[in-house]
């Protein structure tokens, strides 16, 4: 078999709890966040910025801000959306250092000769004062998010940008938003206010609340398949607006998702987690709530013939599956797919739902580079 499924990293009884808790979550969270903003001022040049970037609906290309990605998961009434997005700040850091240094450069010789003077006139009461010392700020530069919704600001936020990162590849923010159209304004500014970038990012938040996703279709769908390289789990929520860097967060939820970022693109000997929402699918009064079986088959021209796999069995609305692209043989030895491009199609089946309404396919191509 090329791919084998191991449900005990997030599935049963650990999946369970996860998802109640994030279906669960209350708009209290978003409120908490926005009271938080509204007492934070915004400097000048960053309000004269996200205004002209709303006005123009044109960045300004500064730190060359990028957007990349949305992922959306299911809340109670509203959706968690996580916005990734590039930035190039590591060479305006640099610089900032240096100015940073050259100031202590002046500091320290005054200091040194200062103290130098003094100890030679051997004043008795005279008393060396604390030598200065080279101190970098916690944050070189602060973001500024501003959602608008029909016009108007409807969020509105502040956080610094993470340090000490090696090998910055994509820096990610939550929000909590309901269904709808938004345009996400990003402001990057200096903590010295000296310079700053904008960025506009136009998002369509889709209906995956818990109402929407268990609506009644005509057949079974599914919000887009992600492909992870690892999720992890926080020692606390996080509740407050933040960034972070090369991974997002589902805060109050305690995970932590690394994505594919580049495509589905995988070395044999890799096992990237499979992850999607099932929407249109029955939450039934019985044990277990939702009965969902998914059978997968895999295509692909370095295939003879397509691979079919044992059926699998969910009891929650939420495919989660680690996959590995390996065939272990009578031997015990592993026989991994060739490079190549393929398709894995899994079809879905709600035991609850008759007829069409409780079936779906989706079709996710993926290649194998070596």
């Amino acid at each position: 078999m090329f791919i084998s499924y191991n449900c005990k990293l997030l599935g049963g009884k650990n999946m369970k709890k996860i998802l109640i808790i994030v279906l669960m979550l209350s708009m209290s969270v978003l409120m908490i966040a926005q009271e938080v903003q509204k007492k934070s001022d915004i400097p000048e040049n960053v309000k004269i910025s996200l205004d002209g970037l709303f006005k123009t609906q044109t960045s300004n290309g500064v730190f060359k801000i990028e957007y990349l990605k949305t992922y959306y998961w299911v809340l109670e009434k509203a959706v968690y959306v996580n916005i990734l997005f590039r930035a190039d700040l590591e060479n305006d850091k640099e610089m900032m250092k240096t100015k940073i240094e050259e100031k202590f450069k002046e500091i320290k010789a005054k200091y040194d000769e200062y103290v130098k003077k003094m100890e030679a006139k051997k004043q008795k009461e005279w008393k060396k004062p604390e030598e200065p010392k080279l101190v970098y700020p916690k944050t070189f530069h602060n973001i500024y998010v501003r959602i608008m919704k029909d016009g108007n600001i409807y969020q509105k936020y502040k956080a610094p940008m993470p340090e000490n990162v090696n090998n910055v590849k994509y820096y990610s923010f939550g929000l909590i938003l309901e269904p709808g159209k938004y345009q996400v304004l990003v402001d990057i500014n200096r903590i010295d206010n000296s310079k700053d970038g904008t960025q506009l990012i136009n998002i369509e938040v889709p209906d995956y609340t818990f109402i929407g996703v268990f609506k009644p279709r005509k057949k079974l769908l599914n919000s887009e398949p992600v492909f992870y390289e690892k999720v992890e789990t926080m020692f606390e929520a996080r509740r407050e607006f933040n960034v972070v860097a090369n991974k997002y967060e589902i805060g109050p939820a305690k995970q932590i998702f690394y994505p594919y970022i580049d495509g589905a693109k995988f070395k044999s000997t890799e096992t990237p987690t499979l992850g999607f929402f099932i929407i249109g699918s029955v939450m039934a009064n019985a044990n277990p709530q939702w009965n969902i079986s998914a059978k997968l088959e895999i295509k692909g021209k370095p295939l003879k013939k397509s691979l079919k796999f044992k059926e699998i069995n969910m009891n929650n609305p939420f495919f989660f599956q680690p996959i590995t692209f390996a065939k272990t043989k009578k031997d015990g030895s592993k026989e991994y797919l060739k490079p190549g491009d393929y398709t894995l199609i899994i079809y879905l089946k709600d035991k609850y739902n008759r007829g069409n309404m409780g079936k779906g396919k989706l079709e996710i191509p993926f290649s194998i580079v070596e």
